[in-house]
């Protein structure tokens, strides 16, 4: 039912508010496939703290008792103002559901390029919004896009972690305030069955990796193994 109604409201707001590519500007679509080719797929790997290049994501031997992450897998860089950044902006504050089209399509075109990535992985979850928050924007759109990587990948979505706080944006932050900002934020959900050992939490973007650590503390301290960070995006 939702569904359908989803599919009502996009196509009323179509017949209102007509979409264009956000590259060129073609009309019918969020990203036409001109556009769409100028978007790397293949893989950003690079040590989850000081950011060094590292095969899949690992962290370095320096860092890899600096973060409670084992991996970070992004599908490319991000910036702002680029044509990857205006999606995710019009994902979260443009209330665009269906630009969701685009990033299946991306994380799709990804996995077929990394079959192997997450062979080992058990389940997926994602980083929770605060509830006012999610009021306000209507979804959470990390947890969306773990709901695409569950269907591309087979896996279950979990939904393990709740966010006690309503903190600032990270984006608006410096790394020390990022820290604070999300320091014991993150609490571990009730579930009836047990947790998967091996399990890949899911961000929209990926920039010094403070929010994906913390959850990541909280999933390890209910038992899991395991944490591999996935975000569409690496700042």
């Amino acid at each position: 039912m939702k569904k359908y109604f989803l599919q009502i409201k996009n196509i009323l707001l179509d017949a209102i508010f007509p979409i264009h590519c956000l590259g060129c500007d073609m009309e019918g679509t969020w990203l036409c496939d001109d556009c769409y080719k100028k978007i790397s797929i293949d893989g950003f790997f690079y040590c989850p703290v000081c950011h060094g290049a590292s095969k899949y994501g690992l962290p370095c031997d320096n860092c890899k008792n600096k973060i409670y992450l084992d991996q970070h897998i992004a599908i490319t860089t991000y910036k702002e103002k680029s044509l990857l950044g205006n999606l995710v902006h019009t994902l979260k504050y443009s209330y665009a559901d269906d630009v969701l089209q685009v990033f299946e399509k991306i994380i799709k075109d990804f996995l077929h390029k990394n079959s192997n990535i997450f062979l080992d992985s058990q389940a997926i979850t994602f980083v929770p919004l605060h509830k006012k928050r999610y009021v306000e924007r209507g979804f959470n759109q990390a947890q969306a896009l773990a709901d695409i990587l569950a269907r591309n990948t087979g896996l279950e979505v979990l939904d393990l972690l709740q966010r006690n706080k309503n903190t600032q944006h990270q984006a608006r932050l410096k790394r020390e305030d990022r820290l604070k900002n999300v320091k014991n934020v993150f609490v571990s959900k009730k579930i009836e069955k047990n947790i998967p050992k091996k399990i890949i939490i899911v961000d929209d973007v990926f920039t010094t990796g403070t929010t994906l650590s913390e959850c990541a503390k909280i999933l390890k301290s209910s038992g899991v193994e395991q944490v591999i960070g996935f975000s569409i995006a690496r700042g």
